[in-house]
């Protein structure tokens, strides 16, 4: 069955069994499989936050997510059609908030407004932003590009007045339209047995649970081979195999463990770190307790190698005793019950023993989950985490729609974005850039994803063939004047995404080389002679510069990994090309 499949067969059976209490138009019921399935609200909660029959004040659905602070004012059209949410648009924009917060009675009241206002009420001060989200079947890049949306979403945001009085602060309002038009399989439950030895708690202020003890190894490789990347997924790092020094020195020492009778497995929680983990809950009985939704933050490297060993050991470990093998615990935090944002911090803080590249200390982000999501709809694997994409089964591949066999990694979609828009300085930088908030804030952000992709996969995977590119240049000129184009890769690949932006065929390219990773002759053709023509063009007039020459003439290269050097290059391709900085957002 396709994702498309799964998601009309759960509309049908929404239908079918509720249509008699809630209303026989199958159209209302894809906003409720929506909020079950990708908000997680209960069917019980669910129908009293989505409206059934004719929404006069464009309201469809309403949810309150107290980790993020968002509330969320929904619209749903069981359709392709990008053009239905204008109308959408323009009665949320003129009836929809204000109804929300204006506590007296309106002619065309439905249920849902009180439930809004309930949430609403509830949120306080926990309120952050409200999202007002069109949730249809087609292209969300299609639905937000032109001027009649870009009208009406400003029209909307304009409102955020409306619910400062509410949180007793600014609350911004944001505009975003998601694509809706199917269904992953159901996840299996999420529900494991483990045997804990020896136990302290502690609990916050804040009603946070972590409990410490020692748990067995083989009862985490368990929970790791059942749930797979979801077990890692809030871990900045996956597994990266065997081939490292410290992990060979690990599969030793396990697999000593494993079969030398004159070995003592106890050692083992003696001299190793611990590893963490968060829960949704722990029940403990007397023999073992269960824990609920279980995710690694630390120590992936541990679990993964002792699965791996195991599984190289399989047809000895027949022979291991089990208490042997159980008798290698590790010790485990449990953190329990905390919020999303609590989790990263713990997530950050337990990996600082370790040295970690600063970039992926952000690697569960919700901004950066959202990035993963926006790739996905071009079936590219995003690597927010280390290693990820290599550890994905091919089911979790095919479940994931996921066709590329090489990811878009973080680091260097981060240095798109700084080549792109001419952020040469903050690029030549790149490891500071993600340990300053507001500089990582400037490339990741949600504006982002509206953009189209496509483009973006166009600049991302330029910088591969960087030395073909800056090359392409060099090889037309003829004399050593100009041999600073060898020390600008930065620069050249800045110009060149410039030169893509400014193309009146940008869409014709995004179509044709945009929708995979794959760097084909003509692509290449296409990239070295946008360098060979204007951006050539560029640095020659550049070079020309009274400021640059004498710079070029001593050897003093520094300037080509200077922003201003950037804007200079882009002031003459203003006059020489008619190019307007354009940004990847």
């Amino acid at each position: 069955m396709t994702d498309h499949e799964r998601l009309e067969a759960q509309i049908n059976t929404a239908f079918e069994e509720l249509k008699g209490r809630y209303g026989a138009v199958r159209n209302d019921y894809y906003g409720l499989v929506y909020m079950e399935r990708m908000l997680h609200v209960a069917r019980k909660d669910a129908l009293e936050q989505v409206a059934f029959g004719n929404a006069d004040r464009g309201i469809d659905g309403v949810f309150f997510d107290p980790d993020t602070g968002i509330f969320r004012v929904l619209q749903f059209k069981n359709s392709r059609d990008a053009r239905q949410l204008h109308g959408s648009m323009r009665v949320i924009a003129e009836h929809g908030l204000k109804s929300l917060t204006d506590r007296s009675t309106v002619p065309d009241h439905q249920q849902i407004l009180d439930t809004g206002r309930r949430l609403l009420a509830e949120a306080g001060a926990g309120l952050r932003k409200v999202q007002v989200q069109f949730v249809f079947r087609g292209n969300a890049a299609d639905a937000t590009s032109g001027g009649i949306f870009s009208d009406l979403a400003e029209h909307i945001e304009r409102y955020s007045y409306l619910f400062e009085g509410l949180a007793g602060r600014e609350v911004p309002v944001e505009v975003q339209v998601t694509s809706f038009d199917g269904l992953l399989p159901e996840r299996p439950s999420e529900r494991h047995r483990i045997r804990i030895d020896g136990r302290a708690e502690i609990t916050t202020g804040s009603g946070v649970r972590m409990l410490v003890c020692f748990v067995p190894l083989v009862d985490l490789a368990a929970i790791f081979n059942a749930m797979g990347a979801r077990f890692l997924e809030r871990n900045v790092r996956f597994g990266l195999g065997a081939g490292g020094h410290v992990n060979r020195a690990l599969s030793r020492t396990l697999r000593d463990l494993i079969l030398k009778q004159d070995t003592d497995p106890a050692a083992f929680a003696i001299h190793h770190n611990g590893v963490t983990l968060s829960a949704h809950d722990l029940q403990e009985g007397s023999e073992h307790a269960e824990i609920f939704s279980p995710r690694l933050l630390n120590g992936a490297q541990t679990i993964s190698t002792f699965s791996a060993v195991c599984e190289e050991l399989r047809a000895r470990l027949m022979t291991v005793p089990a208490d042997r093998l159980a008798g290698i615990k590790v010790l485990c935090r449990i953190v329990l019950a905390a919020p999303q944002e609590q989790v990263t911090r713990i997530t950050i803080d337990t990996n600082r023993q370790n040295p970690v590249d600063a970039w992926l200390l952000h690697a569960n982000d919700p901004i950066q989950v959202d990035f993963e999501l926006r790739f996905r709809q071009l079936r590219i694997f995003y690597q927010r985490q280390a290693s990820a994409l290599a550890t994905l089964t091919e089911e979790e591949r095919e479940q994931a729609s996921i066709t590329e066999t090489k990811p878009v990694e973080m680091i260097k979609l981060a240095r798109t974005y700084l080549a792109a828009e001419g952020q040469i300085t903050r690029l030549s930088q790149i490891g500071e850039v993600a340990e300053n908030g507001k500089h990582y804030a400037d490339i990741f952000n949600e504006q982002r994803l509206d953009f189209d992709f496509r483009v973006l996969v166009l600049c991302y995977k330029m910088q591969f063939r960087l030395n073909k590119v800056v090359n392409a240049i060099s090889e037309t000129v003829t004399t050593d004047r100009y041999a600073f184009v060898n020390r600008s890769r930065d620069l050249v690949w800045g110009l060149t995404c410039q030169a893509l932006l400014n193309s009146k065929e940008l869409n014709q390219h995004a179509e044709e080389f945009g929708n995979d990773l794959r760097i084909r002759d003509d692509y290449l053709t296409l990239v070295t002679g946008l360098a060979t023509g204007p951006v050539k063009t560029i640095l020659r007039n550049l070079a020309n510069e009274d400021e640059f020459k004498r710079l070029i003439k001593d050897n003093s290269f520094s300037f080509l990994r200077k922003t201003a050097t950037f804007d200079k290059a882009m002031d003459i391709a203003g006059q020489r090309c008619g190019w307007k900085r354009k940004y990847l957002r």
